[in-house]
């Protein structure tokens, strides 16, 4: 059986691993889009530096979050939450070169992301 820190921790790496998959599907659809961040910014109706910090992983998402991003990326909640960024190996396996450095660029930021919890 696993301690109570156990949980804690694995729950604490979950919640960060989701908010990776968001802010990378984020990151992938708005250049898909061709809008800036000012402009998810504007459609969301909040600021850019909270943008900011979504996409960056330093934001807790609401479920009025969700909804407001969802609606801004013309997506449904659930498309958005079930979204798992592919791994490494995945894109390098399909040879899509300008995804495998968005997404080693923000997943660079997750690990210190989770270790804050911890500190």
């Amino acid at each position: 059986m696993r301690t109570t820190e156990e949980l804690e921790k694995t729950w604490v790496y979950a919640y960060a691993e989701k908010v990776g998959d968001i802010a990378v599907l984020a990151s992938l659809r708005t250049k898909e889009l061709g809008i800036t961040k000012a402009e998810l910014a504007r459609r969301m109706g909040i600021s850019r530096s909270t943008v900011s910090e979504m996409l960056g992983g330093d934001n807790n998402f609401t479920i009025k979050t969700l909804a407001k991003l969802a609606k801004a990326l013309d997506m449904s909640i659930e498309e958005i939450v079930a979204y798992k960024r592919p791994t490494l190996d995945e894109i390098q396996s399909e040879r899509q070169p300008e995804r495998l450095a968005l997404i080693t660029d923000i997943a660079s930021d997750q690990p210190y992301a989770a270790q804050q919890w911890f500190s």
